[in-house]
């Protein structure tokens, strides 16, 4: 199905072209959405539009609202007969998750929408149509996971389960298009598990001529940790690039940076006496206005940043960073606090009394 075969096919559930989009967007991407993510798509002002197609939702049974911190809602579309209409009646946005995943789906939600001229893979069947059948990649370079059938009929291969959402875009300068995998951090303390991204995904991009890995996250704390984790994937399969800056002086530089970082989170997980005894020699060595600002320089633009301050006369040599960029969504999260909620039935509500009571709490 075309995608406005799919927006005619929730036409007929009474969505007017707008709804249909957007729930079309949500549901592919994320199976979750709030509020202030429809009023951005449709460029609209709360009101009454938001509450006419929360309103629909409801008399078509298509999803649930769960309530979060102060009250504010989030919407899950779950409901089996709206997935069918989209050809997409096994896609595992319909299940219910845990608010920690949910913030990551809706935060992958606000990357798509904030960047819809892009030309996504949002379904499992896309990205096997787009690797396997027009690159002629092998199924076992995907990354997949076998999941065992409850009645004994054996086990079934799933592709992409993550759900991050993934494009082909032509960047400039380059004759073919390339694919994008992004990567979302709902706000971990470490980069631990981009590493086992980076890993699960290394046979794939290790496969591919090209292509680009984004970081996305609320936070650019752990960017320059990140881009170390893809550097080390990167490096070992390009050696022939040369690193940003090999002199031992801003590599200890750099190494420094990220255990600082480490240390003002009180994030000790990765300090041993040894390490913990070279950093406050460190301190000793980095300290002072300069360094100071090279290590703001670092935290927002990582080692590249930090290089181009150090040698602005030299032309920084190839290397990998251009197949690994950061991407902040500014947007305020603070709805799920400590990441609990209670969840609702649509039914159990009065739609229009709950509407007009939350919709100023909703989350902007």
């Amino acid at each position: 199905m075309t995608t406005q075969d799919r927006i005619a096919a929730l036409d007929c559930f009474g969505y007017d072209h707008d709804e249909a989009h957007f729930l079309l967007i949500a549901a592919l991407h994320s199976g979750y959405f709030v509020r202030r993510q429809f009023l951005s798509f449709i460029k609209g002002t709360k009101g009454w539009k938001d509450v006419v197609l929360l309103n629909k939702l409801k008399a078509n049974a298509h999803g649930e609202v769960s309530v979060f911190r102060h009250n504010r809602m989030v919407y899950h579309l779950g409901a089996k007969p709206l997935y069918d209409a989209v050809g997409e009646k096994d896609n595992r946005n319909r299940r219910e998750r845990q608010p920690s995943t949910i913030k990551n789906k809706l935060m992958g939600l606000d990357f798509v929408l904030e960047n819809l001229s892009n030309y996504y893979l949002a379904t499992e069947r896309e990205k096997l149509d787009y690797f396997v059948r027009t690159l002629k990649m092998a199924p076992e370079d995907l990354p997949t996971r076998w999941y065992q059938s409850p009645h004994g009929r054996g086990a079934t291969a799933k592709h992409f389960v993550d759900k991050y959402p993934l494009f082909v875009a032509l960047p400039p300068g380059e004759d073919e298009p390339v694919a994008h995998f992004c990567y979302v951090d709902e706000g971990l303390q470490s980069t631990d598990r981009f590493a086992t991204y980076m890993a699960q995904y290394g046979r794939l991009l290790g496969a591919l001529p090209n292509f680009r890995v984004i970081y996305i996250a609320q936070h650019p704390g752990l960017f320059p940790s990140a881009e170390r984790i893809f550097g080390k994937f990167w490096g070992g399969r390009n050696a022939a690039k040369a690193p940003l800056d090999g002199s031992p002086e801003t590599q200890g530089l750099l190494a420094h940076f990220e255990a600082r970082q480490d240390y003002e989170a009180q994030d000790f997980s990765r300090f041993d006496t040894a390490r913990l005894i070279a950093f406050r020699e460190e301190k000793k060595r980095f300290a002072g206005e300069r360094y100071d600002a090279l290590y703001k320089r670092w935290q927002t633009g990582g080692a590249r940043a930090v290089c181009g301050a150090l040698h602005p006369e030299e032309p920084l040599r190839e290397t990998m960073a251009p197949r690994f960029s950061t991407y902040v969504v500014q947007h305020d999260y603070d709805l799920f606090g400590t990441l609990t909620s209670r969840s609702k039935n649509w039914r159990e509500e009065t739609a229009t009394q709950t509407e007009a009571q939350t919709s100023h709490e909703d989350l902007h």
